[in-house]
């Protein structure tokens, strides 16, 4: 009796779920204000080293997992921690068009857009690039 009820309440779970509609993780809901491509999410400036040095957080992470280490180097170098766009509580850059080609790498590019003005604002020589792709 209890697998049948089991079985049951598992059916309606499904049926309630299925009415409500499918989530679609390639729109904004109406109301998300997402960033705009080529920006980074967030940079952070540490030390005032005379060597630059970038630090690039792995998917899902903001520059905080870097504290350590930019504690440890601050001094020696002037380091930019990144957080790309749509973590780490930044606004999410915007969709590519409607049937876009994801193949096209429409969020990779903005990210290198967003570094390639980090380095020219910040007028960076050689910068070193560290990355934790976790």
């Amino acid at each position: 009796m209890k697998l049948k009820l089991s079985a049951l309440a598992l059916f309606f779970l499904c049926v309630s779920y299925a009415s409500y509609g499918q989530i679609n993780n390639l729109i904004h809901t109406k109301d998300y204000e997402t960033g705009r491509l080529g920006e980074l999410g967030n940079v952070q400036k540490f030390g005032s080293g005379k060597e630059s040095m970038i630090l690039l957080p792995g998917w899902g992470f903001d520059w905080t997992i870097f504290e350590s280490f930019i504690d440890r180097f601050k001094d020696k170098y002037s380091i930019y921690a990144v957080t790309f766009p749509g973590f780490g509580n930044t606004m999410a850059p915007p969709m590519p068009a409607e049937n876009g080609v994801f193949s096209n790498l429409y969020w990779s590019g903005g990210i290198l857009t967003g570094l390639k003005n980090l380095i020219t604002r910040e007028k960076l020589e050689r910068p070193i690039l560290v990355s934790a792709f976790t």
